[in-house]
């Protein structure tokens, strides 16, 4: 049961909310804007911040489904535009890297395993899209992606 709905405002790369990875969670690199930066460190949570030529960020997500008391539960990431319309991609569930956002968490606690003590988490719930960057769409030619230029990069092997 989560313990306080939160809001962060940011940036995300890598991002697809319609699809998990490899571990079977929803996921998104985020990027806070100043003011949500402070608070989200503040977060007594274990996630891990890093740094990139974008500013800091950190990685939200949100499993697909879980035991509870004997029930499966689905969780899915609530889309919306920013006239809270449900929002839609259409590629493939691309959203561009670089879109303004307002990111959606629960910050709830929890048993920790094998102890008496309680443990804290966020979970990504929902995304409302306030400016959306153009997105690679994977069945364009690659030389007509934008920030390739003329050519697409070389691939080299070690």
């Amino acid at each position: 049961m989560p313990s306080e709905k939160m809001t962060f405002k940011g940036k995300v790369k890598w991002c697809r909310p319609d699809q998990t990875n490899e571990w079977g969670k929803f996921s998104t690199r985020f990027y806070p804007v100043a003011e949500d930066l402070e608070r989200m460190k503040k977060l007594p949570v274990k996630n891990e911040w890093k740094s990139d030529e974008d500013g800091d960020f950190t990685n939200i997500s949100c499993p697909e489904s879980r035991e509870y008391r004997g029930r499966k539960i689905i969780n899915r990431i609530t889309l919306t535009d920013k006239d809270d319309k449900p929002y839609y991609t259409d590629l493939n569930g691309f959203i561009g890297d670089g879109s303004d956002v307002e990111l959606g968490a629960d910050f709830y606690d929890h048993p920790i395993k094998g102890s008496m003590r309680r443990g804290n988490a966020i979970k990504w719930t929902s995304l409302k899209i306030l400016n959306l960057a153009p997105a690679y769409n994977p069945d364009q030619e690659l030389n007509s992606r934008p920030d390739w230029g003329e050519k697409p990069m070389p691939v080299t092997y070690a």
